[in-house]
């Protein structure tokens, strides 16, 4: 049952970033963290989920990723999920949005419990032992470089086309 004196919880959680530091949130409700969370939730209540789908591994087709699969364990990603829950999914992502700058960019809030979907958890999921370097990641080149996204656009759109 909702308080009727209008005060807002404070939930203090401890954020596995790089900076480690101990962040506030001020949690709007049980479902959302914020107001802005609860009216984008509305836009995410409309879309449609893609379920995940099972990967057929044929170890003749493709050896090496059969072979990388079994060498680090993953062969609970190429099992059928469990079923998902719609609703909990869906508030994922929708308190997965960022409206403000000093959002965690790699977190959300479900049923009042903050998840961490960062590199280290995933890592942690994945049972990897990633070592860190200097040397930038093929991503973060790829986010350093300057997109031409005129030259995309007369690539792949047909003037007069469809909008």
């Amino acid at each position: 049952m909702a308080s009727s004196s209008g005060s807002k919880r404070i939930k203090t959680t401890a954020a596995n970033t790089e900076r480690g530091q101990r962040r506030k949130e001020k949690v709007y409700s049980d479902l959302f963290l914020t107001k802005d969370h609860q009216k984008h939730y509305s836009s995410v209540q409309k879309r449609k989920l893609l379920m995940e789908r099972k990967v057929v591994v044929m170890p003749n087709d493709i050896p090496r990723f059969t072979n990388t699969i079994r060498r680090r364990n993953w062969s609970a990603l190429t099992t059928y999920p469990a079923p998902a829950n719609v609703e909990v999914v869906k508030e994922f992502y929708t308190n997965a949005k960022i409206f403000s700058r000093n959002a965690d960019p790699f977190a959300s809030y479900v049923r009042g419990r903050y998840v961490p979907f960062n590199a280290e958890t995933i890592n942690d999921f994945l049972n990897t032992n990633w070592q860190a370097t200097d040397e930038p990641t093929d991503y973060e080149t790829l986010l350093g470089d300057e997109i031409d996204y005129e030259a995309i656009e007369r690539t792949l759109c047909i003037p007069g086309g469809i909008a």
